[in-house]
């Protein structure tokens, strides 16, 4: 499944450009279908990628803080566990703000 969607993030780059909405999702896609083949570094780089394009107007703040967990999760599960704490902290600080 990942290389489908592999090819759907070129296929949207190709159609849209590299910067657009559109390939992020796709990138968010490709990084779930990563985790559940257990490519979990490769996920956490296609999470990157997607949350690099899709934090903006268009996604509501529920959205990105689930997006943000899973990236999160996905932290953890490479050892990379203090992004993996700054990531809740921001979901955390957000929620706070929220609640202000």
């Amino acid at each position: 499944a990942a290389d489908v969607f592999q090819q759907l993030v070129e296929l949207n780059q190709n159609l849209f450009g590299e910067q657009h909405s559109s390939v992020g999702v796709a990138y968010h896609w490709l990084a779930n279908s990563l985790v559940g083949a257990g490519k979990l570094e490769e996920a956490a780089a296609a999470f990157e990628a997607c949350l690099a394009l899709v934090e903006g107007p268009g996604l509501s703040t529920q959205q990105l803080h689930q997006l943000l967990e899973r990236y999160a999760q996905v932290l953890d599960a490479v050892g990379r566990v203090e992004e993996a704490k700054e990531t809740r902290k921001r979901i955390q600080e957000d929620q706070t703000a929220e609640a202000e």
